[in-house]
């Protein structure tokens, strides 16, 4: 009996001493942020410290700008508003209302008019149609077809790829001649048309020839009228 008790005492220490000469097995590294390509469809929209809107303002977006979404997301409860935990491109983060971005998206803008279609079929077209220089959210890509939200996720639905520009530089003049165009005074008309184009980062832009052509609709003279002289009788 005692060398029975004295066995499985000593099989005992044993199994102890190896469990403790064990390594312990390394724990996980904690899993990196989720970085999901997001597009700003509102301008100015407003960038938050914290999940509620009652925190302070960080910084503001502008349309169609790329930012970074981290995969985080709250809900402000009293408002009943989802927030994202997004990151900018000069690295600021902070929270901003999902309303303002289209997620898993990159920015694009439309060449030419085009009607929007609710499917990628040529006999879903509907009656509601993209303007020339609208910005855009491409959120889906399937062969020559591109699912889109436009500004404000007012109009949405499918258009023609070879439709669209997803340069940075298109959507960038897209924006600038947008705000160009909207100003009242011609003065000023003209003087953020000619900043757009002798601006060399926008050189090769789509929409070049067009701001050419509003450029000169607005700084050419009329011609003088001619009074030619009546012959005295």
């Amino acid at each position: 009996m005692f060398k029975k008790t004295s066995l499985i005492l000593l099989l005992a220490i044993f199994a102890l001493m190896i469990i403790g000469c064990e390594k312990e097995a390394p724990a996980k590294p904690p899993e990196p942020p989720k970085a999901i390509p997001t597009v700003c469809i509102w301008d100015e929209g407003v960038l938050r410290s914290e999940a509620t809107l009652k925190s302070s303002l960080v910084s503001n977006m502008a349309l169609g700008e790329k930012v970074i979404w981290l995969g985080g997301s709250s809900i402000d409860t009293v408002k009943n508003i989802t927030f994202l935990n997004v990151e900018l491109s000069d690295g600021t983060t902070g929270w901003a209302s999902k309303s303002l971005l289209a997620t898993d998206a990159f920015p694009a803008v439309t060449v030419i008019k085009e009607f929007i279609y609710r499917r990628p079929d040529l006999v879903t077209e509907t009656k509601v149609m993209f303007e020339p220089m609208e910005i855009l959210a491409v959120t889906k890509v399937a062969g020559d077809w591109v699912e889109v939200v436009g500004e404000k996720n007012m109009k949405s639905g499918w258009i023609h790829a070879k439709n669209v520009s997803k340069t940075d530089t298109d959507v960038a003049v897209a924006i600038l001649a947008k705000k160009a165009l909207a100003e009242k005074e011609v003065a000023k008309k003209v003087e953020k048309i000619e900043f757009i184009l002798k601006n060399a980062a926008f050189k090769g832009s789509v929409f070049e020839s067009k701001l050419e052509e509003e450029l000169e609709k607005y700084t050419t003279p009329e011609p003088a009228e001619v009074v030619e002289d009546t012959p005295e009788l």
